[in-house]
């Protein structure tokens, strides 16, 4: 065991959101003011557990996942006002807190953190064309920006954009929190001005340089013996088609353009790699002085980017992005918040019940896996810690959640449906 809390799920799980830290949050925001049949702790662990491990993601299903551990009957409706913008606030802040209080200081050599950036666009319904839309005419789409740390898997910032919105147009201003890290990042987030911003805040940054890149060369600092390419003022993609080197590092001049007007010339490092497979260089451009990123280690370096992919995967698998049904925003940004919370989840558990050596056997997708088929479980502890049960009996819960609350739908003059019922009558 890396820790020394006791083996009880349940004290695991109070320890990762705090129940006292839940509703005061909740009380801030104005969520659940007025604490009738819906707790307001239950609901969020609810929404973070429950809506990964149903048969189908609908609210519907959140509603009657509640009532089943609660013992209570209660019009679906009043359940469904529950996904406002109070409730977004609330899972925004513990998203937050958990990234304050659970992300671990890993070591990363001479970077504080070695962080993934990219995004993902997920498809939502039509109906909120006008507010997110899509590349496509008439459709709409999210697309989620997420940071990682590498070293854990663990979601370090979000942003969300409209899925039309340039990959740079969420990352516009950069804060100190880059200071010391290692940004590695694909070419979606290639920009001079981007660079720069993360250069002025003290950050460092790795990216693949794009094909036919131009950039003068200013220096030839790869350490080869014989006679060399000459290289100082030429055009870097004028270069490349005569280099016969397995590697090299060349000091580059890379103009940015600031926001007054003044240009601002940087002089950065590229660093290349011959691949056999694809018979070409791989070149990267770093900010990184040598005696934090070598020439032989930029592409395992970059390798590491695909972590943020890895993770992608288990969102949308576990989390089911695929599946956000709705029509309102503010309910879409709070599954997807739910989802980053169970991922998170996951990441903590993988650190608290097991060592570093025995975290080397456990891939992501297996531990958000288990703890998907785990949900049930975690979620029947928590509701016998801080529900207090209602009278209602299953049978009588059962009756409850297949009637329809609503006797006139439209829905139900299907021809299918008048014929089951003609069916059915007496003669």
């Amino acid at each position: 065991m890396a820790t020394d809390q006791t083996t009880d799920f349940r004290s695991f799980l109070k320890l990762f959101l705090p129940h006292p830290i839940v509703a005061k949050l909740a009380k801030h925001h104005a969520f659940c003011q007025r604490q009738r049949k819906l707790h307001p702790v239950f609901f969020v662990w609810n929404l973070i557990l429950g809506a990964s491990c149903a048969t189908t993601r609908s609210l519907a299903s959140l509603a009657r996942n509640y009532q089943r551990l609660a013992a209570i009957a209660f019009s679906q409706p009043a359940f469904y006002k529950r996904f406002d913008q109070p409730l977004l606030d609330l899972l925004a802040t513990l998203f937050d807190f958990c990234v304050t209080e659970h992300v671990p200081k890993p070591l990363a050599g001479p970077f504080k953190d070695i962080l993934a950036l990219d995004a993902t666009i997920l498809a939502l319904w039509d109906d909120l064309a006008s507010r997110l839309p899509s590349c496509q005419e008439g459709s709409a789409a999210l697309k989620m920006h997420l940071v990682i740390s590498v070293l854990d898997y663990t979601p370090n910032a979000l942003k969300f954009r409209a899925g039309k919105d340039n990959d740079n147009a969420a990352w516009k201003g950069v804060g100190k929190w880059v200071e010391g890290k290692l940004l590695v990042m694909d070419l979606g987030y290639y920009s001079f001005w981007f660079f720069h911003r993360i250069h002025q805040n003290k950050g460092f940054f790795l990216t693949r340089l794009k094909r036919n890149c131009a950039l003068e060369v200013l220096e030839d600092r790869t350490p080869y013996r014989g006679r060399r390419t000459r290289v100082k003022g030429c055009p870097l993609d004028e270069v490349l088609t005569r280099l016969k080197r397995k590697r090299f590092e060349f000091v580059v001049k890379v103009p940015v353009v600031l926001r007054s007007g003044r240009p601002v010339n940087y002089h950065w490092r590229v660093l290349g790699e011959w691949n056999e497979e694809t018979k070409r260089y791989h070149c990267y451009m770093t900010n990184a002085p040598e005696d934090r990123i070598l020439c032989e280690d930029a592409r395992g370096l970059y390798a590491q980017r695909w972590a943020i992919e890895v993770l992608f995967r288990g969102l949308k698998e576990t989390g089911r992005l695929h599946e956000l049904p709705s029509r309102k925003e503010v309910v879409v940004k709070a599954l997807i918040y739910a989802a980053l919370l169970f991922v998170m989840l996951s990441m903590w558990l993988r650190r608290v019940l097991f060592t570093a050596n025995e975290q080397w056997r456990i891939g992501v997708l297996k531990i958000v896996r288990v703890t998907r088929e785990w949900g049930a479980y975690f979620l029947g502890l928590l509701a016998e810690d801080i529900l207090e049960r209602g009278d209602l009996s299953r049978v009588d819960l059962f009756r409850e959640q297949c009637l329809d609350s609503y006797a006139l739908r439209p829905r139900l003059q299907a021809i299918p449906l008048i014929a089951e019922h003609s069916y059915a009558l007496p003669p």
